[in-house]
């Protein structure tokens, strides 16, 4: 793939993820000063909406891509983003268009199952894993970045005069699509002799024992995107009442320092080669390292033991990403990238919107602590079954190839 082309894509995906993830945060702003509605509960539900709808048609347009092809996919997600953005702006007083203009854009966007079907159709195998990487990047590099800078407009505009300028840039990314990438033909160099799938055979006991199948990458992207999440909504409401921060300098830097951890760590622990069949393992290890970071931070008193396993959890979200992004790219996707990239954006979202009704319900419930907890116990709940299962693999191939 040139390195034109990969810009482009992924400056494209960046640009979407900046403009779904920095508005979001301000939307109880918006339901203030157009609306008339302040302290309002429709706050949460708005926040969910698209990531909800996105969960629901992810699969459906990926599917479509597969029989098309994925560039057009790519238009289809920025075009749907820049309309969902136009309806937004000229919603002030009708709150129903508002809620459409947010169903829009969760219906029709998806940059990122587009982004990287297309990166897995145009790429090598081998390339596969980083490429995913770099998509994963950008929406944590727009998580930080974009509610800074479209809060600095918010103060010069009217926050849904901000949605002109996010209707503009969605559709020059779609231009920088169209004249910039090559389309793409389905013809993948992913189906490789090489390719090690649940329904080929492995080349190696090795191989066979540790090369997870799909469902149970479905599971895992679920499973740790779910407990990722889940600690986030009342993250900074924990900090004021366990530690008395009030700062929303520090506190912003405390929410934001495993995001910038993996920022800053991801292309240099992707550089280190590891074989495939050592990926379930790597990933089960990231898995408890990120449920003791959070349970830990959840019963320390101490605030610089706070910040270090703040950094042990971006160490942790960072080799899960790097192993879980190795291991799907393993798959024989067999010309069906739309599909598969569709069902796994899908099971993100499906986990963030559980991770966040399940975060309101426990916080309402059992505490402020109980999101970290609930996370932590899933988190080796999952480790330990995937172990199991790797020992269980290892005892009844071996069997099977010396038999």
């Amino acid at each position: 793939m040139k390195k034109s082309t990969l810009f482009s894509v992924i400056l494209c995906h960046f640009i979407a993820a900046s403009a779904t993830l920095g508005i979001a945060p301000f939307f109880s702003i918006i339901l203030d000063k157009n609306f008339q509605l302040s302290h309002s509960p429709l706050v949460g539900f708005l926040y969910v909406l698209p990531t909800l709808l996105t969960a629901i048609a992810s699969p459906f347009w990926g599917e479509i891509s597969d029989k098309i092809n994925k560039k057009s996919a790519l238009l289809r997600a920025q075009l749907g983003l820049s309309i969902s953005f136009l309806v937004a702006a000229f919603s002030s007083g009708c709150l129903s268009l508002f809620i459409l203009s947010l169903c829009l854009q969760g219906l029709l966007g998806g940059t990122l199952a587009a982004a990287n079907a297309y990166l897995a159709t145009t790429s090598h195998r081998r390339q596969l894993s980083q490429l995913l990487n770099l998509t994963q990047f950008s929406a944590r590099a727009a998580f930080l970045i974009a509610p800074i800078i479209i809060g600095f407009f918010i103060n010069l505009f009217s926050p849904l005069s901000v949605y002109f300028l996010l209707a503009l840039i969605t559709f020059i990314s779609a231009v920088i699509i169209y004249f910039s990438i090559p389309k793409d033909k389905n013809k993948n160099k992913n189906y490789d002799h090489d390719k090690i799938t649940p329904n080929s055979k492995p080349q190696s006991i090795d191989a066979a024992i540790n090369i997870l199948p799909y469902y149970c990458l479905l599971a895992a992207s679920f499973i740790f995107n779910f407990s990722t999440v889940i600690s986030f909504p009342y993250f900074i409401t924990f900090l004021q009442a366990h530690f008395n921060v009030h700062s929303g300098l520090i506190l912003g830097l405390l929410f934001g320092l495993p995001h910038a951890v993996y920022l800053i760590s991801i292309f240099s622990l992707q550089k280190y080669r590891q074989q495939p069949s050592q990926q379930p393992w790597i990933f089960a290890g990231a898995l408890i390292l990120l449920a003791f970071s959070l349970y830990w931070q959840c019963i320390t008193t101490g605030f610089l033991t706070l910040i270090i396993l703040r950094i042990v959890m971006g160490a942790a979200i960072t080799l899960g990403f790097i192993s879980l992004n190795r291991m799907i790219a393993t798959l024989k996707l067999q010309q069906q990238e739309g599909k598969v990239f569709g069902w796994l954006d899908s099971i993100s979202k499906w986990a963030g919107v559980c991770a966040g009704l399940i975060a309101g319900f426990s916080y309402q419930f059992l505490g402020i602590t109980a999101p970290f907890i609930i996370s932590s116990f899933i988190l080796l709940i999952a480790a330990f079954s995937l172990i199991i299962y790797l020992c269980k693999r290892q005892y009844t191939v071996t069997r099977s190839y010396h038999a």
